[in-house]
């Protein structure tokens, strides 16, 4: 797949809001803990930021003051109303 569509399917799976490990990202987008890590910047560099836990059971998380889900949320509200 494609660096883009790989940053996304990596926003979908980090949507649940829970804590995912690089090795289950790496592992269900099919790249190495790398380019996770290369992944969290370019989302970072978009504003889209990721909060990192350290430790046995680390990993990424989006973080919960992100506006972009909210400003998303309020672009598919409205939507529905028209």
């Amino acid at each position: 797949m494609s660096k883009v569509a790989n940053i996304l399917n990596m926003l979908q799976i980090l949507k649940d809001k829970d804590i995912h490990s690089l090795s289950s990202l790496a592992e269900k987008l099919e790249v190495s803990e790398r380019m996770i890590r290369q992944y969290k910047s370019e989302l970072e560099q978009a504003g889209i930021y990721l909060k990192s836990y350290t430790g046995k059971y680390g990993g990424y998380k989006i973080d919960d003051n992100n506006n972009f889900f909210k400003i998303e949320n309020e672009v598919k509200e409205k939507m529905y109303i028209i």
